[in-house]
C-alpha cells in the first residue's frame, strides 16, 4: 500500500513539474531552449547585423565617410524598402598599423509589407512605414605583417557591436550586442607602378562572429571571404564575396555579392558606389553611395 502511494506521489510531482515548466516557458519565443530564435539577418532589416566589409589595410590618416544605402527585398513576393544614412570613421592610434575605426548607421528608413511582416512574425497592429536609429560599431584593426615577396599584408581586426539599434520588435534591429574578429591577408598579383593598371590583388578573410539572441543566449558563427580588386591611376574596382555561418543552422548564415568602385582613392575627397546582393539568407539588393574624406 505504501509503495503505491509512494509511486502516485511521484507520478503527480512529475506531471506538476511538467506542467509549470511547459507554464513558464510559454512566454519564450520558442518552447524549447536551443530550437531556432529567428535572431537572424534573413529575418530582419538590411542593416541588422550584415556581413562584414573586409578591412584589407590600415591607413596613416583620418578618414571620414558618409554614405547612403537604397535596398529593396525579396523575402516575400511584395517589396519592401529601406534608406539608411550611414558613417565610417577611422583614425590611426600610435601609428599608422593600428587604427580605431568607429561605423554604423545613423538612422534608417522603412517601408514594410503585409506579406513580409507576416514571415518576420510582427505583431500586425504595428505601421507598415516608420524610422529607427541604427547600430554603431567599435573596432581595432592592426597590420600585423607587411608584404613581401611571399608572405601577404596582413590585418587583424577585433570589433564590438553596441545594441543601440531600436525597433526590434519590429524587426529592424537585433537591440543586442554582438562581436566579431577576424583577419584578412592581401597579396599582389601584378604590381606594375607607372602603368594605368597598377596592381591586382587577392584577398582572404577569415574570423569568429558571435551575437545575443532574443532568449539571452548567442549564436556563433565562421566568417569567411574573398576578394578580387583591381587599382588603376584614378580608380580602384572590387568584387567580393563571404559571409558568416551560423550553429543554428537556420537562415542564419548570409551570404552575399559586393561590387564595389572608389573613385580617386588618393585624393582628399573620393566618390564610391558599390552594389550587394545577397546569395543566401540575406534577402535584399542594396546600393550604397559614399562619400570620403582624408586629412
Amino acid at each position: 500500500m505504501k509503495t503505491r502511494l509512494i509511486k502516485a506521489l511521484l507520478a503527480v510531482f512529475a506531471v506538476t513539474g511538467l506542467a509549470a515548466e511547459a507554464g513558464a516557458q510559454e512566454y519564450l519565443p520558442y518552447k524549447i531552449i536551443g530550437s531556432p530564435t529567428r535572431t537572424a539577418p534573413y529575418y530582419f532589416g538590411p542593416s541588422a547585423f550584415p556581413v562584414p566589409d573586409m578591412v584589407k589595410n590600415t591607413t596613416g590618416s583620418i578618414k571620414c565617410q558618409l554614405n547612403g544605402d537604397f535596398s529593396w527585398g525579396n523575402l516575400a513576393s511584395t517589396t519592401d524598402y529601406a534608406s539608411t544614412l550611414g558613417f565610417d570613421l577611422r583614425f590611426p592610434l600610435w601609428t599608422d598599423r593600428a587604427n580605431l575605426s568607429v561605423y554604423g548607421q545613423f538612422h534608417e528608413w522603412y517601408r514594410d509589407t503585409p506579406q513580409v511582416r507576416e514571415i518576420r512574425r510582427v505583431r500586425p497592429e504595428y505601421p507598415l512605414e516608420g524610422n529607427t536609429a541604427g547600430d554603431v560599431y567599435f573596432s581595432i584593426d592592426m597590420r600585423v605583417l607587411e608584404e613581401s615577396r611571399i608572405i601577404p599584408l596582413t590585418v587583424v581586426r577585433v570589433a564590438l557591436k553596441s545594441a543601440s539599434g531600436d525597433d526590434y520588435e519590429k524587426a529592424r534591429y537585433f537591440d543586442a550586442p554582438g562581436y566579431h574578429f577576424d583577419f584578412c591577408s592581401t597579396k599582389s598579383l601584378l604590381p606594375r607602378k607607372g602603368s594605368f593598371i597598377e596592381n591586382v590583388k587577392a584577398s582572404f578573410n577569415f574570423g569568429f562572429v558571435c551575437w545575443q539572441t532574443d532568449i539571452g543566449c548567442q549564436n556563433d558563427a565562421w566568417l569567411v571571404a574573398g576578394s578580387f580588386e583591381i587599382d588603376t591611376r584614378w580608380a580602384v574596382a572590387s568584387v567580393d564575396v563571404g559571409g558568416y555561418h551560423g550553429r543554428e543552422h537556420y537562415h542564419d548564415s548570409p551570404t552575399t555579392l559586393k561590387a564595389r568602385l572608389n573613385l580617386l582613392p588618393d585624393k582628399a575627397l573620393s566618390p564610391s558606389v558599390q552594389f550587394q546582393t545577397g546569395l543566401r539568407d540575406w534577402p535584399f539588393n542594396q546600393i550604397r553611395l559614399g562619400l570620403t574624406y582624408s586629412y
